[in-house]
């Protein structure tokens, strides 16, 4: 396949992706806003919101700076998940810091146990992150769209099955990430063999591994710090709005919102 070919191929399929994402993001939506109601879905949506607060500061930009360090080698990519884990800890901290220090001002704590279980999907979304690495050196992003695909139309038909609670409801979008992630790392794993995700015990205790470490996230700290910045300004007005007006006008916004960042896919 020509180079030409590989690009608009990608490209389209890409683009269905998104599409595709877009569609079933906004079905999850009306589904959630309807059965939940406006003080449950502003729960909701708080809860989610904390947790994909953290999204970009997990993927670090490190797959990027990987690639041109690495090129085609995927044999280190554990050197990614171990950052990321590590990253992920950290979000857990500052989490854990922010109840602590707001107490139940903002979130109660049923919201508090609930934010638990969202933020699995901060580790879900580094994992998926990571093979779609692979997916962009092998030029199959048909792979990572289907893993997508899968998994959140498991997402969807969750929600469609039962009666919706907000706990209901989180646990349903989180097994959906875990779905999409286990695809991701089934398909990553076909397209290369001699992938390798998790380091071995000895490969962690080695100096030279932490050293690789520490290079890797020194390169990717400014792109880093650029996306949780970027992250920062575009989800904190979710949580002043919830600590002086409530749960409802967190779904007021939130749904608001939804209808703007719809069309935004095809931009």
């Amino acid at each position: 396949m020509s180079l030409k070919t590989t690009v608009i191929a990608n490209t389209l399929v890409q683009f269905f992706g998104r599409f595709a994402s877009s569609i079933l993001g906004f079905i999850t939506t009306v589904i959630l806003a309807r059965s939940l109601g406006v003080e449950d879905y502003g729960s909701y949506a708080k809860i989610y919101a904390l947790a994909t607060f953290f999204y970009l500061l997990v993927d670090f930009g490190l797959n990027a700076i990987y690639i041109r360090t690495e090129r085609n080698n995927t044999t280190r990519v554990h050197t990614i998940t171990s950052i990321r884990t590590l990253l992920f800890l950290l979000c857990c901290t500052i989490v854990i810091i922010f109840f602590a220090v707001s107490g139940v001002h903002v979130f109660s704590l049923t919201e508090q146990f609930l934010t638990g279980i969202a933020m699995t999907t901060v580790l879900l979304f580094g994992a998926i992150t990571t093979c779609n690495m692979v997916f962009q050196l092998t030029h199959r992003y048909d792979r990572s769209v289907l893993a997508s695909v899968i998994g959140g139309s498991l997402g969807v038909g969750l929600l469609l099955l039962l009666p919706h609670t907000v706990g209901y409801a989180v646990t349903a979008i989180a097994t959906g990430y875990a779905i999409t992630a286990l695809s991701c790392y089934w398909f990553a794993h076909q397209l290369s063999p001699s992938l390798s995700f998790f380091p071995t015990i000895h490969t962690m205790c080695s100096p030279s591994y932490r050293q690789q470490l520490r290079s890797l996230f020194l390169a990717s700290l400014p792109v880093g710090l650029m996306l949780f910045l970027n992250t920062m300004y575009s989800h904190v007005d979710i949580f002043i709005i919830s600590a002086y007006q409530g749960n409802d006008a967190v779904a007021i916004y939130q749904l608001a919102y939804k209808f703007f960042e719809f069309p935004l896919a095809f931009a």
